[in-house]
């Protein structure tokens, strides 16, 4: 398990929530709408969401999911710490359901949710899941699914912390990372720094899973367009294509720290660009090679680590 600490006045900053209001509001929700319309969670989403139960998105941010599924005409809403936020999103889509709440307290009854989406947001208390995973199972009908991502502590991540060397760009630019076994609520290495998340290794995730009373259905890596190797690909083809600025993948302002944008550019795009986004984004396992590909990558490289699963003995 690694622990991450980051700038004080930057984003992801653990249960700060002014470092949250500054993540959010610096994001497009145009394009995270867009990203949620082609991106590897909504087959997911597809497949566990019932059309005719309630949904609950727990540390919703602007609400991008929220508010493609209540589009949709499904019954889900979203909760989140930051009434900033949540303002923001009423505003955008009057009449869609969004409430401030915490997702270790939440207001619902027992059983009151047929699913319940976790997207990057338990890693992000520096005493641990337990609380909000607690909630989650008790808020869960029987047979009620939890869709939750975590950060993934892949191979390459977990060589780089050991040999204390930590990718100065893209996602991890400033922060530090200190390896522990356990969850410690502790003084952070500076006083510029604030707790910021913890990353996991798909084994350390199963077991807190388990021990919090669920039982896995299917679990896998995944988000592999943020992973190390393909960050290092689009780094290589900015500084190799920037004589032709709208032909530049750009990054808009982060979404969330499970995927912070469309990395496909706009306009005008080519075949490669094409495969890109349909491999890397919407991370499409069609074909054997395709699912070779994302697999391979995803165990190495993956950014993120995705497991549905159910309440046992419920």
């Amino acid at each position: 398990m690694l622990k991450l600490y980051r700038p004080i006045d930057g984003a992801f900053g653990g249960q700060n929530v002014d470092s949250w209001d500054h993540t959010w509001e610096s994001a497009s929700l145009t394009e995270a709408l867009r990203w949620a319309e082609i991106c590897h969670l909504r087959h997911i989403f597809d497949s566990y969401f019932p059309k005719d139960g309630k949904i609950l998105e727990g540390g919703c941010g602007i609400g991008h999911f929220v508010i493609r599924y209540h589009r949709l005409g499904y019954h889900i809403e979203g909760v989140d710490f930051s009434s900033t936020t949540i303002n923001r999103l009423r505003e955008f889509l009057p009449g869609v359901r969004a409430t401030v709440g915490d997702v270790t307290a939440l207001s619902y009854p027992d059983n009151h949710f047929n699913a319940y989406y976790s997207g990057g947001v338990v890693e992000h208390f520096e005493e641990g899941p337990f609380k909000a995973l607690a909630e989650a199972r008790r808020v869960l009908a029987p047979g009620g699914k939890l869709v939750i991502t975590v950060p993934f502590l892949n191979p390459i991540r977990r060589a780089a912390s050991k040999v204390g060397r930590w990718s100065q760009e893209g996602s991890f630019q400033g922060s530090v990372p200190v390896r522990r076994r356990m969850f410690v609520v502790e003084p952070p290495p500076s006083a510029s720094l604030q707790f910021s998340e913890y990353y996991f290794s798909f084994r350390e995730f199963r077991r807190i899973l388990c021990d919090a009373g669920f039982r896995i259905i299917e679990g896998r890596p995944f988000d592999v367009e943020w992973g190390e190797v393909c960050q290092t690909l689009l780094r290589l083809t900015k500084r190799g294509e920037s004589s032709n600025a709208h032909e530049t993948p750009e990054a808009p302002a982060a979404l969330s720290v499970e995927s912070p944008s469309v990395c496909a550019p706009q306009g005008d795009e080519s075949r490669l660009k094409r495969i890109w986004k349909d491999l890397f984004v919407a991370e499409n396992r069609s074909t054997f090679g395709r699912r070779m590909v994302l697999d391979t990558l995803s165990a190495w490289s993956g950014h993120m680590l995705l497991f549905v699963c159910e309440p046992a003995g419920k």
